[in-house]
């Protein structure tokens, strides 16, 4: 594996007797530290201050107190385990032997679904999401029932399909890279009765009370800031935001180029169960 540069300051920068909680590195040597995007670190074997920077990785400093740098795009991941630590690809875990992506995590953990394997989306078919974008905001609709990332009814609750009819074909399958699914909104219109759908309402995505002009939706699996995400798009097209908006929020609609995406991150959530009005 490759490593990067390692460049450490050593010397008898702060040598002290102090205890640990009471050592404070020197300004000078802090804001040097600093200024060369490293991480400063006390060596208890040395009693001196290090600092550890890298040139094209990132650096870290194990709990341990080891130090390092990892290549670019890698961050570090400690075992507690094994009291070891490796090099990773953004969303996976060292397991103390190799670097995994993490299993699904259980039912309203908060935590972002992540792939289980190369050649998945993380989602399962037949279970239930909440979504917010990668900002942070989350996923619903407005007063007109147009999906909109911070409408004012945020955080409806989805539930994927394989089939627009059957929700439970495939039940517990990992959703394939690019398949197709359809997503059934388990909060439905507000002037309907019952679920609805995602509907393919161009320009826009709303939600809709039947399946019949449900959007086929697809995807691929990315990451940002470490986190899992999906990129959103239409199985015979792209999707993006069609209109200009506040900042924080969006539409979502369809456009012709296929390699437009809406990402989101994806927390499982129990799926509801149908009320309807008599």
């Amino acid at each position: 594996m490759h490593q990067a540069t390692i460049f450490l300051l050593m010397g008898c920068l702060a040598r002290s007797a102090l205890s640990q909680q009471d050592r404070i590195p020197p300004p000078d040597v802090k804001e040097n530290c600093d200024q060369n995007g490293g991480i400063l670190h006390w060596k208890e074997t040395d009693e001196w201050w290090h600092c550890q920077y890298c040139v094209g990785g990132a650096p870290y400093v194990d709990p341990l107190g080891n130090a390092g740098c990892c290549p670019p795009n890698k961050q570090h991941s400690f075992h507690s385990g094994t009291q070891k630590g490796k090099c990773c690809e953004p969303g996976t875990q060292f397991n103390g032997a190799t670097c995994e992506r993490p299993h699904n995590p259980e039912v309203c953990s908060g935590a972002d679904v992540c792939p289980q394997s190369d050649h998945d989306l993380g989602i399962q078919y037949g279970h239930c999401y909440v979504m917010t974008d990668i900002g942070g905001n989350w996923f619903g609709v407005d007063h007109q029932g147009v999906y909109k990332v911070g409408g004012e009814n945020s955080g409806t609750i989805f539930r994927v399909c394989k089939d627009k009819t059957d929700c439970s074909v495939d039940i517990s399958t990992p959703v394939p890279l690019q398949g197709g699914f359809f997503m059934q909104d388990q909060m439905g219109p507000a002037n309907g009765n019952g679920f609805g759908w995602w509907g393919d309402n161009t320009p826009h995505m709303a939600v809709q009370q039947t399946s019949d002009n449900a959007a086929h939706l697809s995807g691929d699996s990315t990451c940002y800031n470490g986190k899992c995400a999906i990129c959103l798009n239409l199985v015979d097209g792209g999707l993006s935001s069609p209109c200009e908006m506040p900042r924080g929020t969006a539409h979502v609609g369809r456009n012709a180029n296929p390699n437009t995406c809406k990402s989101f991150h994806f927390q499982e959530v129990k799926c509801r169960q149908e009320k309807k009005k008599t």
